[in-house]
Formats: structure tokens, sequence, C-alpha cells
């Protein structure tokens, strides 16, 4: 079955999207606090994820989570809309912030400690 022209719309926004977080990441300096990005897994890192997750609710009446293209299921990282219920509150709090900004403060405690289970779990080996 083929994809119409508005779900071709909203997957090259997702991708766009996708691919604009990798470069508010790398655009940032690196911060003064402990940084969980310095273990990546497979290229995405914590503020990566953190980025797509903000520029994705600034979008997502047009564009499906699912059109981020965050697999996370492949890369052994639990599912993306968990880290997104992490961030929940933080999403509406800073959605006026530019991402860049958001970065540079400290994220919430429950998106850093799944981050970090998933380390830990790939590490060991076992997919989440």
């Amino acid at each position: 079955m083929g994809v119409d022209g508005e779900g071709r719309t909203r997957c090259g926004i997702g991708v766009t999207l996708h691919e604009a977080a990798h470069h508010v990441d790398r655009l940032l300096p690196r911060l003064a606090r402990p940084e969980p990005s310095a273990t990546q897994a497979h290229g995405h890192g914590h503020d990566w994820m953190r980025a797509a997750l903000h520029l994705h609710h600034r979008v997502r009446a047009i564009v499906p989570l699912e059109a981020l293209r965050i697999d996370t299921s492949s890369r052994g990282l639990s599912p993306a809309v968990h880290y997104r219920l992490c961030l929940a509150r933080e999403l509406d709090q800073l959605e006026s912030l530019p991402v860049s900004a958001v970065l540079r403060t400290e994220p919430p405690a429950p998106f850093t400690a799944l981050w970090r289970d998933d380390l830990d779990r790939l590490r060991r080996g076992r997919a989440a």
C-alpha cells in the first residue's frame, strides 16, 4: 500500500526534525553538568533524545511521534513514548524556550534515570 502526499510530508518533516535534533546537540558547547550523552546509543545521546522530543512537541499537531524516526527498539532502548512521558511537564513548561536553552537546563530525573537504565542494559547486552 502506498503512502499518500500527506503521509510523505509528515514523514519528511519527521526526518527533518530527527536530523535537526542532531545539529542542536552538536552545536551546544558541552555543559558543566555530568553528560549522559557521553555514552551514546548508536549515535543518539541523551541530549539528542531530549532535543528530538522537544522539537516534536512543537509540531505534534501535524507530525505523529512515529514520524520522528526514533527507532529505539533496534537500538535496545525503551520506547520513545516512555521518554516523552518522562518529559511531559518539561515539554509544556519550557515550550517557549529555544531547544538549545532547554538543553542547558537539568533534565527531569526520571528522564535521566530511564536513559541510564537503558545504557546499563545495553552494556549488559540486553534490550529493553
